[in-house]
């Protein structure tokens, strides 16, 4: 199967998770229309007592797309997308819950881009996937700009985790 559709599985596949999982905390669970989700950068709106938020859901990934398994232990960051905008970091989603092999950490996407901000040298940029640990990555032919940091370093920053 193709990366970039596998890739799309396993998104789709968090999404389902997080939502059945927001849903079991009391959420109510609204999907992003598909002009947000594509341009403003979250998946779903979840409401409980009164209180919204958007958010949006990363799937566990591979390090490289060539890896045959996913790695827990580092998550990607975008800074720019595939059509070169502003990517996920800088979009409208409040909160930003990634996948883990058995929750979703949930983080306010300001504690993370502040966090970025002071872990990941921008100006650094590197020839692959596997050298972008903290550092700017740019795929040959594209014009994004990812960046892999440690799971662990999000966990300081969470402000929920969610068991799956």
């Amino acid at each position: 199967m193709p990366a970039h559709r596998d890739s799309f599985q396993l998104g789709r596949r968090a999404e389902d998770l997080f939502a059945a999982a927001a849903r079991s905390r009391g959420w109510t669970v609204t999907p992003a229309p598909k002009e947000a989700d594509i341009h403003e950068h979250w998946d779903f709106e979840i409401r409980k007592d009164g209180y919204a938020r958007k958010v949006e859901v990363k799937a566990m990934k591979r390090e490289s797309r060539s890896d045959e398994r996913l790695n827990p232990e580092w998550v990607w960051i975008e800074f720019r997308n595939v059509r070169g905008e502003a990517g996920w970091l800088f979009g409208k989603a409040n909160w930003i819950a990634f996948e883990t092999a058995d929750s979703f950490l949930v983080i306010d996407r300001h504690d993370l881009y502040q966090f970025v901000r002071r872990a990941v040298d921008r100006a650094a940029r590197v020839e692959s996937a596997r050298e972008a640990k903290y550092k700017t990555y740019t795929r040959k032919g594209r014009p994004d700009q990812i960046a892999q940091i440690r799971l662990e370093d999000l966990r300081k920053i969470k402000k929920e985790e969610w068991t799956k």
